[in-house]
């Protein structure tokens, strides 16, 4: 899949124009993985502009599983994420980004109408989901990171909590002995225990009183080895 997504974005990289809808003189179509960190991940058309990158917000969003209406056909996009119901709206005409209380000014050149749908820079985006994107152009990748606060993720948070515990788990230093540190570990015991008293009968079956022995004994463990009296 990724030599596809190199192919692809090679052949877009040397053939494309202009998009009619764009605003700005040299922006070019890309595939990348956008993936989220925890999350899902899917193949999605990117627009690039020097070094700035522009991902549709409408898709972004759905993989995202963030309820919102709009951002096609020039109309404003209002979403809202749950379950703290932040309300995000992204309103190019008036300039402007929202994001529950907080007002994000939008510059002209942050935004791109492109075949109807809305694109917006990456760093809109970050600041719009309380996110950190990292992309990497050589890679052709969108991985979103911090995304805790995306519904995607925190309907699966208890695993991904678990996991984390694990990888912590996994990480923490063993303690080994050297070599010449291993021995015998002897157990602290009393100075009597563990007494044992057996007997032993032996006679002869020719001449059983003569020839008949009687045999006692007691065993205890003394002062950490063991002690045996015989009679």
């Amino acid at each position: 899949m990724q030599i596809a997504r190199t192919a692809v974005a090679a052949v877009m990289l040397a053939t494309a124009s202009q998009p009619a809808s764009a605003q700005g003189p040299d922006v070019l179509e890309l595939l990348v993985e956008f993936r989220i960190e925890h999350g899902p991940s899917t193949d999605m058309l990117a627009l690039l502009e020097g070094n700035r990158v522009f991902l549709p917000v409408a898709p972004v969003l759905r993989v995202a599983e963030v309820q919102f209406s709009g951002g096609t056909d020039g109309e404003p996009l209002h979403g809202e994420l749950h379950p703290s119901r932040t309300q995000i709206v992204v309103d190019p005409d008036a300039g402007l980004a929202r994001t529950g209380g907080t007002t994000l000014p939008i510059a002209s050149n942050q935004v791109v109408w492109y075949d109807a749908d809305l694109f917006v820079e990456t760093a809109i985006l970050d600041r719009l989901l309380g996110v950190s994107m990292r992309v990497s152009l050589g890679e052709l990748y969108v991985i979103v990171e911090r995304s805790d606060s995306l519904p995607v993720v925190r309907r699966s948070l208890p695993v991904v909590r678990r996991l984390r515990r694990e990888q912590r788990w996994m990480r923490r230093p063993t303690t080994r002995l050297a070599q010449d540190e291993i021995g015998f570990l002897r157990t602290p015991s009393g100075l009597l225990d563990g007494a044992t008293f057996d007997w032993a009968v032996t006679s002869a079956t020719d001449r059983p009183i003569k020839a008949s022995s009687v045999e006692f004994g007691l065993g205890a463990q003394v002062v950490g080895g063991s002690a045996v009296v015989r009679y």
